[in-house]
């Protein structure tokens, strides 16, 4: 297996395993914060999506799907294209426009579909390609991947956990067995 065939599994195990995590929430679990000071999980969800839009859409020259694909326009917020969340207060999160949590899936499947077809595209030379995905930032096309499904990882941990302590461990254990099933598959 190449290291190519690594990070597109990992890529796709994200995309599914983000879709289970998020499966049947209500609005209010998604805003729902375990103490005054965490990210609620639209919060999480919307960083984790801009953070991958600005970083693979800057360092392979695509632009923003946020602001060119109308994502801002379509959520009613954030119409700052260098806004992925960082460094934001716990006061501006907690301030964060109700959106839409089908508008916030659908732009991170989207820009998750992108990150995989602009990966597709490069060569195994391309991933000791060097890329400037931020200003005085410097990343292989190995570790611009390699962030990216690290980064998803952490983020989808961090909804599982909301999740798990909003609603215990419902369904683990059929999430489990379909997990390993997808597993299994070649």
């Amino acid at each position: 297996m190449s290291f190519k065939d690594s990070v597109r599994i990992g890529l796709d195990r994200n995309l599914e395993g983000m879709r289970q995590v998020l499966d049947g929430l209500t609005p209010e679990e998604l805003l729902w914060q375990a103490i005054p000071t965490t990210n609620h999980i639209t919060w999480i969800l919307w960083h984790m999506a801009r953070g991958e839009d600005i970083f693979v859409g800057r360092a392979l020259d695509l632009g923003s799907s946020w602001i060119d694909g109308d994502w801002a326009s379509s959520l009613r917020f954030g119409e700052d294209d260098d806004d992925t969340g960082a460094g934001w207060t716990i006061e501006q999160v907690a301030a964060m426009p109700e959106v839409s949590i089908d508008l916030l899936r659908d732009y991170h499947s989207a820009g998750g579909e992108r990150t995989l077809a602009e990966f597709e595209k490069l060569t195994d030379p391309d991933m000791d390609r060097v890329y400037h995905p931020m200003p005085r930032w410097d990343v292989t096309g190995a570790q611009l991947f390699s962030i990216i499904v690290t980064e998803r990882s952490a983020h989808m941990g961090q909804i599982a956990f909301s999740r798990g302590m909003q609603r215990g461990l419902e369904g683990q254990d059929q999430r489990a067995r379909e997990w390993m099933r997808e597993m299994r598959r070649p």
